[in-house]
């Protein structure tokens, strides 16, 4: 086993171990201000509005007379196609496969905490109380920050803050424990890098760089859409 997966295994242990019992008492004890704030902020780490949005640009793409447009505008929205599918693949991958885990361990959500504790699983049981592990909010805002990263590597730091506080979210909120947070987190993470990777090693969209970084080929996308009035140009001529 990787060091990495090694730690990221290590990091749920260690969360379950010191910071899930206590946190349902942090929970319940915040001011009700910030209970609400991130009441309002989680509903973020639902996959469906990026879904929808990545999955519109895909359909929108692929209904459009590539014949008429000049060949660099056309590999420019080739590149926007191309990371509208892995966005769409990834976040979706990541969400289903996580539900069946869910499934699989049946770990009690911190609602039932003060009838049966933060470690009580019955698997198989199909419902929302036994579906704790890992937060599906937590695995889409891993597999976005991921996507961000690869996609758009200058927006890393504002894109970790965000998906970040909507995983926190999912504590405040009384839905998930932290390893269930940090679980979730770092699968949708995982998920995606290793598509990232995948595509890359198959030469679709995605390059390897040093020192084993991915990111996304975007070379007609800044020949294109970032020289003045780029963007419109390229709009209007689908």
């Amino acid at each position: 086993m990787s060091p990495v997966w090694r730690g990221g295994i290590t990091f749920v242990i260690l969360s379950a171990l010191l910071l899930d019992r206590p946190s349902v008492a942090w929970a319940r004890a915040l001011p009700e201000p910030v209970r609400a704030f991130f009441d309002w902020l989680t509903d973020f780490g639902k996959s469906g509005w990026l879904l929808a949005l990545s999955g519109v640009v895909g359909l929108i793409l692929l209904c459009v007379d590539w014949r008429a447009v000049s060949r660099r505008v056309a590999a420019a929205w080739t590149e926007v196609g191309i990371i509208a599918g892995f966005a769409f693949w990834s976040i979706a991958g990541s969400g289903i496969l996580g539900n069946v885990i869910k499934q699989l361990v049946g770990r009690a959500r911190p609602g039932s905490f003060d009838e049966a504790g933060a470690f009580s699983f019955l698997p198989l049981q199909f419902d929302y109380a036994h579906a704790s592990f890992p937060s599906g909010h937590a695995t889409t805002m891993g597999a976005l920050a991921v996507i961000v990263a690869v996609a758009a590597p200058r927006l890393i730091v504002p894109a970790a803050v965000f998906c970040g506080l909507v995983a926190v979210s999912r504590v405040v909120v009384g839905a998930h424990y932290p390893s269930d947070v940090v679980g979730g987190f770092l699968w949708g993470a995982a998920y995606t890098w290793f598509y990232a990777l995948a595509l890359a090693e198959a030469g679709i969209g995605f390059a390897r760089g040093p020192g084993g970084t991915i990111r996304a080929r975007v070379v007609a996308i800044r020949r294109v859409f970032w020289r003045s009035r780029g963007l419109q140009a390229a709009a209007a001529e689908p």
